[in-house]
């Protein structure tokens, strides 16, 4: 490498847009510069350019570096980064004390995608990154927003260092400008370096609190985690546990000494899951079962001698044997699944001696949620019985004495529709058990109208086990989702506590008061929260440790007091990670229907918001089942980051907004919810000036999928859409999706294609396709189990044959969701905003390179290995 004088010359995407006029080259007048410092190369290395430039390295994660900014640096003080000003020419010119390494950053802002030239000039060997990344004079792209270009340069021996640097857009009409300052639109690298924080445990002697933190290993494209142990008085990190694997799953002996979890097995060729028992002051983490299929539910004895969990337990041939045999007999409609023969079984294990007994299970049922009670003499398990008619499952309550195997059913849950309780919390004199389920459990006689996906917080007594209703009267939705994952019977107050969705919100719950041994005359009470919505949690020792998150603050830990309520931040494992990003601003904006219901929505708007412009609009939407959370949704913060006003609804049918609103989703495909959403869009444009009403694009995933699609045989208000693995004939997926015909049961029940073609036929957009015109993206995994790729590939096919614009994007290998890994998450989502470019913005550019001239090998290609975009 030549130390003088050496020039590159990048050209930054492809060269297949590059025809048209070209926009003036634009210089690097100011830089951010750390340096010179001297450099001597490694002992008995060759002192050579590349030797030197190997010798020193910037973390990858102090990206946007500001100017006074400190940088260690082994030998000297530290390093500060200093603004510097080019000179007439555009150059940067220092004296260095021979050799020595430089260090420039500047900052360039795409004002949409587009291809550049960039020429780097320097008197000394250098290395040039982009985003992070070494530029190696391929193809890379500039997405819309702030880019980090950063320079290593070795001065050369004389100490004449020199650098310049000039930006040129090769797209049309595109532009780019260059600064010195760090502040930025919301881009992937700050998503992807945000944490996330699950399955919190209190100690039950309060003095610790474990949780698992997620995050994005980005260099392997996976998601990894580990588990911290933090002190619940101040929040100090007092251990990390990860074992090389993603720790998960923590569960506190009861003197709280040591801590059980779970990780991924490391035996090779399985598929399960280990667990470790970690006690506090030795060198290290135990191992007390290897290679577990389905392992999860543990928890400790009373006495802290035996480990209760259950595993999954294949009950008939294995699957390879199957395979062998070049065919496979199905009898009943769940056996599709392959799984279907795995049956869940509880066992308990000694913690030292590993002496392991199987305590409930067999080849015809499995057990749910298993639960010890305060003393450890009992244990409480919902047993989930498949049956062979509508609702195909049934879930019965049982109580077993794992001492004796003694076992008795409390109660039956006939009208429970999917699953049993996901949780239970005993009262603390172990005499009655609570738990959430439906609140069709407290319907007399039959509603096909009525709605199975509002959960209610009951109670049983095992003196008389009468089901008994405790939270009558309360509207949000007991739980968050479909049951609730945690509940809780507190010691210190006889209050049971519990999540709870509250519209969009997720809040804690409690009951008004202790609960008392009848079980009679109570409901439950919203505590506040300083946030919308409540992630992650516990409750123990007179504490609540939540995450709190809002839509535009990510995950932060808090500890509430419950005897005052009193919330203070515990830790805030994202603080500094967004202070250099201008984020998109949000406000809340309801409207009232035809038919008089207040729907509830909210929107964000890009972080240089002018009200006086006008800006394209994205609406987002569910539709179905579960309400959309009011949660920091780094999707949705990334298209407003990029220009767009994003507007988010719950239309009707949504759960959390009480029992005759969520009714309104069932005995029907998606027309309240729909009729909702299209008058929700008109009153919000009308509303707000600054929305260009020629410029609306929508989308949405699985139920939203749907929507989408019926939206678009309904009305024209959409200039361009996305449906993400959604379901486009109601009869397909009731027959081929795995879950449809018990999905169907609970939306519709008694609806079949042969009785109610006015559902399966009129509510499927596929049998309309001849009513949209609007441009359609289609987007499914091809080994979706859930909605079936057909679905997709059907409106696909139904489009083209009408010759309407839809394109259909399949991701081989890749499920329900679309999101394996964070690569493909961040293509999928990529290729949203492309669409949304190309035809709301009138920018086409994006989507045309990512495919680029080969058409549809590239496109085939580029499916398989994702392209990702900076």
């Amino acid at each position: 490498m030549n130390a003088r004088g050496f020039r590159i010359v990048l050209i930054i995407a492809s060269l297949a847009l590059a025809a048209g006029p070209l926009t003036a080259q634009t210089p690097v007048a100011e830089w951010l510069v750390l340096g010179p410092v001297e450099l001597d190369a490694p002992v008995f290395s060759p002192v050579t350019d590349s030797t030197l430039l190997e010798t020193t390295r910037l973390a990858r994660d102090l990206a946007w570096p500001a100017a006074g900014d400190p940088v260690a640096w082994l030998g000297h003080a530290p390093l500060r980064w200093e603004r510097r000003t080019a000179d007439d020419d555009g150059a940067l010119d220092m004296t260095a004390d021979g050799r020595a390494v430089v260090y420039a950053t500047a900052y360039l802002e795409a004002d949409r995608w587009q291809e550049a030239r960039i020429e780097v000039e320097s008197a000394g060997a250098h290395r040039v990154w982009l985003d992070g990344a070494v530029v190696k004079a391929d193809r890379v792209e500039l997405a819309q927003g702030k880019h980090w270009l950063l320079v290593q340069s070795i001065a050369p021996e004389d100490g004449a260092w020199r650098l310049s640097a000039r930006v040129e857009p090769m797209t049309p009409g595109a532009r780019v400008s260059v600064s010195a300052d760090p502040r930025h639109p919301l881009a992937w690298a700050d998503l992807w370096r945000l944490r996330s924080v699950s399955d919190i445990a209190i100690d039950p002697t309060g003095r610790k609190v474990a949780w698992v933190v997620r995050h994005v290993d980005a260099e392997n494209d996976r998601y990894a985690s580990r588990l911290e142990i933090h002190g619940l008085d101040d929040g100090a990190l007092l251990a990390e546990i990860g074992l090389s694997r993603a720790a998960a799953d923590p569960a506190w002996s009861p003197d709280g000494q040591r801590l059980a979890f779970t990780t991924p097995t490391d035996q090779e060729d399985a598929d399960g899951r280990d667990l470790w028992v970690w006690p506090p002051g030795t060198a290290g983490a135990v191992r007390v079962l290897r290679a577990e299929p389905g392992l999860g539910d543990v928890q400790w004895s009373a006495d802290g001698e035996w480990l209760y969990f259950t595993a999954s337990v294949r009950m008939g041939p294995e699957p390879d044997k199957v395979r062998e045999r070049g065919y496979r007999r199905l009898t009943e409609v769940w056996h599709r699944p392959t799984f279907w023969r795995n049956k869940t079984h509880l066992f308990a294990i000694h913690a030292t001696q590993r002496t392991r007994v199987k305590l409930a299970g067999d080849a015809t049922y499995s057990v749910r949620a298993p639960t010890l009670s305060p003393d450890g003499r009992r244990i409480v398990f919902a047993r989930d019985v498949q049956i062979t008619e509508p609702p195909f499952l049934r879930s019965e309550l049982w109580v077993l004495e794992p001492g004796t195997g003694n076992a008795r059913k409390l109660v039956d849950l006939e009208r429970v529709v999917f699953n049993g309780p996901e949780a239970f919390a005993w009262s603390p004199d172990g005499n009655a058990v609570a738990f959430c389920s439906s609140a069709k459990l407290m319907l007399e006689g039959e509603d096909p109208e009525f709605s199975v996906y509002e959960s209610e917080l009951y109670a049983v007594s095992l003196e008389e086990p009468e089901l008994k209703h405790l939270s009558e009267g309360f509207v949000p939705s007991v739980g968050s989702g479909l049951g609730c994952g945690e509940l809780a019977w507190s010691a210190e107050d006889g209050r049971i506590y519990v999540g709870a969705l509250d519209g969009a919100r997720v809040v804690p719950a409690r009951t008004t008061a202790p609960v008392p041994a009848s079980l009679d005359g109570i409901t439950l009470e919203v505590l506040p929260i300083p946030g919308e919505v409540m992630g992650a949690h516990d409750v123990a020792a007179g504490w609540l440790v939540a995450t709190v998150e809002t839509p535009v603050t990510p995950q932060a830990v808090y500890r509430v007091r419950l005897a005052d309520g009193r919330a203070t931040v515990l830790a805030e494992p994202n603080a500094g990670r967004l202070d250099r990003v201008a984020m998109p601003a949000w406000e809340r904006w309801d409207f009232k229907d035809s038919e008089g219901w207040t729907i509830e929505g909210w929107y964000w708007t890009p972080p240089d918001f002018d009200p006086a412009r006008q800006y394209p609009l994205l609406v987002y939407y569910y539709g179905g089942t579960l309400p959309t959370e009011k949660s920091f949704d780094q999707r949705l913060l990334w298209y407003a980051a990029n220009g767009y006003v994003v507007y988010v609804l719950n239309p009707a049918g949504t759960p959390g907004y009480g029992q005759a609103f969520a009714n309104l989703h069932i005995d029907d495909w998606g027309y309240p919810a729909g009729t909702d959403i299209i008058e929700g869009v008109r009153a919000f444009v009308a509303a707000h000036p600054f929305i260009d009403a020629e410029r609306i694009g929508n989308f949405g995933g699985s139920y939203g999928g749907f929507m989408t699609m019926h939206l678009l045989t309904r009305t024209d208000l959409f200039a361009a859409a996305v449906e993400l693995y959604g379901i486009s004939n109601i009869a397909d997926y009731w027959g081929a999706g795995w879950s449809g015909y018990s999905y169907t049961e609970g939306t519709c029940p008694g609806c079949y294609p042969w009785n109610r073609p006015d559902v399966f036929v009129e509510r499927s957009p596929l049998f309309h396709a001849d009513r949209i015109h609007a441009p359609l993206l289609l987007m499914h995994g091809d080994a979706d189990t859930n909605v079936v790729p057909t679905e997709s590939e059907q409106m696909f096919t139904a489009l083209r044959m009408l010759g309407r614009e839809a394109e259909l994007v399949r991701f081989f290998g890749e499920n329900h969701g679309i999101g394996s890994t964070p690569s493909v998450a961040r293509t999928r989502d990529t290729m949203i905003l492309e669409w949304f470019d190309k035809h709301l913005r009138g920018r086409p550019a994006a989507w045309a390179a990512r495919w680029g001239a080969a058409g549809a090998a590239d496109a085939v290609r580029t499916a398989a290995t994702p392209t990702v975009h900076p």
